[in-house]
């Protein structure tokens, strides 16, 4: 039997008959829908495991999936990489190869798109947010919310759209992990006065081999960059602030269960979050990033030597050697307890044999490249990520301790811990955006039950999961 090819051979009752075959769960023409489609910007150090989640969550749920990286080839590796592991064929989605600055090419990308995450570096974001808004698309980010968005609030609101910014470790893990804690603690009816939320990124100590006990597992230029905007905070009632000097030469230190004595430097504006945490009556809060002790100590040196200074540039003979870039940027001071010049002289300050690249830089850029060159997490090395939070309350008329951690490893150099918790909370939300389990719109940070309770519960299947003790 031969069916016929005419159009008019189907009809109505036919074609909703077999509609749910196709689209299961929909017994409707007018609820189908296009396949959905995520659109990634960026295929960088903290794009691997959420490119791995997005490839296996849009093949069960045959969605489109497209990654742009500046980089050529990059984002197609990683798309090829990610299908090998998942067994699916590569060419069921999209990679492409272009400078963000491409007008033409990234609002086709934007429009084809029904959602858009960007792991951008944070300066790009405005672009991007702005070509979405314009075309009415919905934009998640592990970056920190900026002015330039802040002033579209109404018109992503009035547009029914999601800006969900802050969605990554730090910021984004954090501000789940600690919300949820608060919000259980006022359920029964406490009161919290003082929090300390500490987020680090770390080497796990089978790879902890050199005298910094800190590699790169993400963006090299933010590690220089970090703390450069100084820091406020509140402590016993007092609005605090720190200088980009002062944030590294009055560092103190905190104890994390299995991971030993750990120092911390304040982290931007804690004061902006009191609010949007609902801490009216708190007297002590503040954020904060962890790093080994000898890492502070040798970090304060090197920022009191002018070595993570933007402004001035160093003109560099072809072919000059790391050691003599160095000395001829900063020469190392002969009063030096011998540590710290054992510390700088294996950063770079004794190596005649790696060349410089450049005859032209900045300080923070000689410094980024020793990092490069000497912060390497080898094939088999393994990063961490430790998060704490500190919790004091009352209940009633008691005060209570409340300590919340996570201690994650990565697997390798390439799934590092930090790819995994910085990436599956945006993959996460994407997912549960797209299918309708998160249905908030407007500018967000995820602080709210309706965004973060189903990304946490998502996060342990992954095992991403705090430890608690309370006293």
């Amino acid at each position: 039997m031969v069916l016929s090819t005419n159009v008019n051979y189907f009809s109505v009752e036919f074609l909703l008959a077999i509609a749910p075959c196709f689209y299961p769960g929909s017994g409707r023409i007018d609820e189908l829908r296009p396949m959905s489609k995520i659109l990634l910007f960026g295929a960088g150090k903290s794009a691997t495991v959420l490119i791995d989640f997005l490839v296996e969550q849009c093949t069960q749920r045959g969605y489109g999936l497209e990654v742009v990286d500046a980089a050529e080839g990059l984002a197609r590796q990683k798309l090829t990489d990610s299908c090998a592991r998942a067994r699916v064929d590569s060419n069921s989605f999209q990679a492409a190869a272009y400078s963000i600055d491409a007008v033409a090419h990234r609002r086709a990308s934007i429009e084809s798109a029904d959602l858009v995450i960007s792991l951008l570096p944070p300066h790009l974001h405005e672009v991007v947010a702005t070509d979405c808004l314009a075309l009415n698309r919905s934009l998640f980010t592990a970056s920190y919310l900026d002015e330039a968005v802040r002033s579209a609030e109404k018109e992503i609101g009035d547009k029914g759209l999601l800006f969900l910014y802050e969605m990554g470790l730090d910021p984004g893990i954090d501000h789940m992990s600690l919300m949820a804690l608060l919000d259980r603690i006022r359920r029964h009816g406490g009161r919290p006065i003082a929090i300390r939320s500490h987020c680090g990124g770390l080497v796990a100590p089978p790879s902890d081999d050199n005298p910094w006990h800190y590699k790169i597992s993400w963006n090299p230029r933010n590690v220089v960059m970090a703390g450069k905007a100084g820091a406020q905070f509140l402590e016993h009632g007092v609005a605090q602030t720190r200088t980009y000097a002062q944030l590294f030469d009055q560092w103190q230190e905190v104890a994390i269960p299995g991971a030993g004595p750990l120092a911390f430097y304040h982290n931007r504006d804690s004061l902006h979050y009191i609010s949007l945490y609902g801490l009216s009556d708190v007297q002590t809060f503040l954020r904060t990033t962890l790093r080994h002790p000898d890492f502070m100590q040798g970090w304060n040196v090197l920022v009191k030597m002018g070595m993570t200074d933007e402004t001035r540039q160093i003109d560099l003979a072809p072919n000059t050697s790391l050691a003599d870039a160095l000395n001829q940027c900063c020469r190392l001071d002969e009063a030096l307890p011998d540590d710290l010049r054992n510390r700088l002289q294996w950063l770079g300050w004794s190596d005649s044999q790696t060349k410089v690249p450049f005859t032209s830089l900045s300080p923070a850029q000689l410094l980024q490249f020793c990092m490069e060159t000497k912060w390497v997490l080898r094939p088999d090395d393994k990063d961490r990520i430790l998060m704490l939070h500190e919790i004091e309350y009352w209940q009633g008329e008691e005060k209570k301790r409340l300590n919340s951690w996570l201690i994650q490893d990565g697997e390798d150099a390439v799934r590092t811990a930090m790819a995994k918790t910085v990436g599956l909370p945006l993959g996460i939300a994407a997912i549960q955006y797209l299918e309708g389990s998160i249905v908030a719109s407007g500018l967000q940070i995820p602080t709210r039950p309706e965004i973060y309770q189903p990304v946490l519960e998502t996060l342990k299947i992954y095992g991403i999961d705090f430890l608690e003790s309370e006293d």
